[in-house]
């Protein structure tokens, strides 16, 4: 995707990329550089917090699974 020279978006945390990454990785907490292992990680997260969303919603209701 070419970037537009109509505005710089550098200085927003949206636009900056993990050192190392070739501009693939967003610049994160862990260092993640890989694509795929950025993948994984996100799907991990994913899963976790929807398995916790689920188990609260089943906490607080009335059905009985």
């Amino acid at each position: 995707m070419k970037k537009s020279k109509r505005y710089n978006t550098a200085h927003f945390i949206e636009d900056q990329y993990e050192p190392g990454s070739n501009n693939h990785v967003l610049k994160n907490k862990l260092g993640i550089t890989n694509p795929d292992e950025m993948d994984d990680i996100e799907v991990i997260a994913l899963k976790e917090a929807t398995e916790k969303l689920f188990s609260e919603i089943i906490e607080k209701s009335d059905v009985i699974l």
